[in-house]
């Protein structure tokens, strides 16, 4: 969707196909208990998020939604299940499970400003770097959420990828990381109760 006013999807399973759900231009959309299964990006270059690919000047709030085996494996390769390039997003109580990308952000890859990821599960999601969550974006703020068991296949890689934007992390735990870091920070971070 795109220039809407508002937009509410609210209680549907998205299953096998390419980016379930796209947002651009300038709009406020609100997606929730949605889950998310074996979703793809498709075989064409720039092109990113498995499940939902977010751009441009959106206000998009994603609450109690469930990302299991979404893929970004094009050209790129970011973002497998999420991928945000534009601003103010908020994403709740969402369970983000062996999603993988071949890139960057296996679960999220956040390319946007003001973005905050609040009491969120991130299990098993892959990539090269970034494995659950990579920020490349303006203050991104991760609170309450767990990351478990994420695996890199670059031995440099981390779990949590953070770029020059900066993040703030409060109330987290990361544990188990595979193959790589908990955090990499080429950027910088604050950290509370970490």
């Amino acid at each position: 969707f795109d220039y809407s006013d508002h937009t509410v999807i609210r209680g549907i399973t998205f299953h096998d196909v390419n980016r379930a759900i796209g947002v651009g231009g300038w709009c406020t959309a609100v997606v929730q208990n949605c889950d998310f299964l074996d979703n793809s990006t498709p075989p064409f270059p720039n092109v990113f998020g498995g499940a939902i690919d977010a751009g441009s000047h959106q206000d998009l709030t994603i609450e109690d939604c469930t990302f299991v085996r979404n893929r970004s494996t094009g050209e790129g390769g970011e973002g497998g299940a999420i991928s945000l390039a534009g601003m103010r997003t908020t994403i709740r109580r969402c369970r983000f499970e062996e999603n993988e990308a071949t890139n960057r952000g296996g679960a999220v890859f956040d390319y946007g400003d003001n973005t905050s990821l609040e009491d969120c599960i991130f299990v098993r999601n892959r990539s090269y770097n970034g494995a659950a969550v990579s920020l490349v974006g303006t203050g991104p703020v991760i609170r309450g959420s767990t990351f478990y068991g994420n695996e890199t296949t670059w031995s440099d890689g981390a779990a949590i990828e953070v770029e020059w934007g900066g993040a703030t992390f409060e109330r987290c735990i990361v544990a188990g990381t595979v193959n790589g870091f908990g955090m990499g920070c080429w950027g910088s971070a604050g950290t509370a109760c970490f």
